[in-house]
């Protein structure tokens, strides 16, 4: 049998307490989602930007880590919200954290593991771009570095710029692959020269490269924000009091066994 410590006899008849301390209810901060979180569309809009390789698995698996994210959030907002009337309100949001640490062990698991995907499948793209560029050592690329390390910033350019055009393997290695201080050029010239050989040689791999690298970036940053508005969600601030409340009734309840041995 349920006993109801929330009523009181006044009057001559059955009232809910005026001074409800049974179930305190407290007004809630209010949630505002990021828009990662507030939108399951995410994946969908980083994979269309990698063209023809939106089905690419190491996408898809972003795809599921983020939808596990922003969904699991908006139905926590959910839950907060749907009190079940025969819990008091402290009950709720005690079950509302728990559920939320739950939710970010599943998300924090799912996160993981795309990430390592993607970092695996953009290893593999810098290995079949350099196949498709021919990359090449026949034993010159050192003397091709000493060359390049001689030229200025222009006869550089125009030199990896034919390299790229003529699709010469060997130079693209020698200067891509080498060094910056064998060849001059900074790490951001050297990428931005890397970036250009895939525009050119095989843009596809550069599209689905960039798609992995902002899926990565959203994975990271949805992640952080569902850590950072777990305060706000779970009501941290309105569980203390009521927490600090509990152990009142608690020191309360012994002191009155105490009293009588």
């Amino acid at each position: 049998m349920t006993i109801r410590t929330d009523l009181q006899f006044k009057d001559g008849a059955v009232h809910v307490r005026d001074n409800n301390r049974t179930d305190m209810r407290e007004k809630l901060p209010e949630v505002k989602l990021t828009d990662r979180l507030a939108s399951t569309l995410w994946g969908q809009s980083v994979r269309k930007d990698a063209g023809s390789h939106a089905d690419d698995p190491a996408l898809r698996d972003f795809e599921h880590a983020h939808t596990i994210m922003a969904n699991g959030a908006q139905k926590l907002v959910g839950l907060r919200e749907t009190q079940n009337p025969a819990h008091t309100q402290a009950a709720h949001l005690a079950d509302l954290d728990t559920q939320y640490q739950t939710y970010l062990g599943r998300s924090a698991q799912a996160m993981d593991r795309a990430r390592a995907n993607i970092k695996n499948r953009i290893g593999s793209i810098d290995s079949e771009f350099r196949q498709r560029a021919k990359f090449s050592d026949n034993g010159a690329g050192s003397e091709i570095r000493q060359v390049v390390r001689g030229m200025d910033d222009k006869q550089k350019a125009e030199f990896i710029a034919n390299a790229i055009a003529n699709e010469d393997g060997e130079v693209l290695s020698a200067v891509l692959d080498g060094h910056p201080s064998l060849t001059g050029l900074s790490k951001d010239q050297i990428a931005n020269q890397r970036a250009r050989a895939m525009q050119q040689l095989t843009p596809d791999l550069l599209k689905l490269e960039r798609s992995l690298q902002k899926a990565d970036e959203v994975l990271f940053q949805t992640f952080d924000e569902a850590l950072g508005v777990g305060d706000t969600l779970t009501a941290k601030d309105v569980r203390a009091r009521f927490d600090a409340e509990a152990q009142k009734a608690r020191t309360a309840r012994q002191a009155a066994q105490d009293s009588w041995g």
